[in-house]
């Protein structure tokens, strides 16, 4: 599922709609479901690629995959608990990461991708923990572009650059992030939450 390409490469919407149905392909697949359970921009890049379909599945609980492609939780006491989960290898693919040769030796690359990977999504400004109206806007901007063929792939620092529109969001994320594990812990009685 990896996407080589040249030094200087081009990219137009023909690629954008290649990248789409590479990314269909993955999310029609059992686990695929996982996307929806990553949230942020996996999810919505979910809800795009598929049109807003699955939520069955989604719902369903882990798919019968869950043995060999998912991810245990395990809790201090009682038996392990599994849901689907995606490889950071289909993470990168769901974001469009292409890796491009930097060199004529084809011995180093650089990942470019039509959308940040989910670790630049994270400590952006625009994740405060819910999709907001402005990350849609965000979305919907970034999304006409690729399809008016007037895309410029980044790599991850340009993603972190692109996305830091509002810094103090992030401290509001960390603070809310820090109250839920303070709440889950003391209120709640949830051991497995590290303070």
């Amino acid at each position: 599922m990896t996407i080589w390409r040249p030094r200087g490469a081009s990219y137009d919407r023909h690629d954008y709609f290649a990248y789409e149905r590479r990314t269909r392909e993955l999310l029609l697949q059992p686990r695929g479901r996982a996307a929806f359970l990553k949230g942020g921009i996996v999810w919505r890049l979910a809800v795009e690629v598929l049109h807003g379909g699955l939520p069955d599945v989604v719902t369903a609980g882990p798919s019968k995959d869950v043995y060999s492609w998912g991810q245990p939780f395990r809790p201090e006491r009682g038996d392990d608990y599994y849901d689907d989960a995606l490889s950071s290898d289909e993470l990168d693919a769901i974001c469009g990461v292409n890796k491009v040769f930097t060199d004529d030796s084809f011995k180093q690359t650089q990942d470019l991708s039509w959308w940040p990977k989910p670790n630049i999504w994270e400590k952006s400004s625009l994740n405060v923990g819910y999709w907001t109206p402005w990350c849609e806007e965000w979305f919907q901007a970034v999304l006409k572009r690729h399809l008016s063929g007037n895309a410029v792939l980044k790599n991850s620092s340009a993603w972190k650059d692109a996305l830091s529109h509002f810094k103090p969001a992030g401290k509001l994320r960390d603070a809310v992030e820090r109250a839920s594990q303070v709440f889950l812990h003391d209120r709640m009685c949830v051991p497995s939450v590290r303070l």
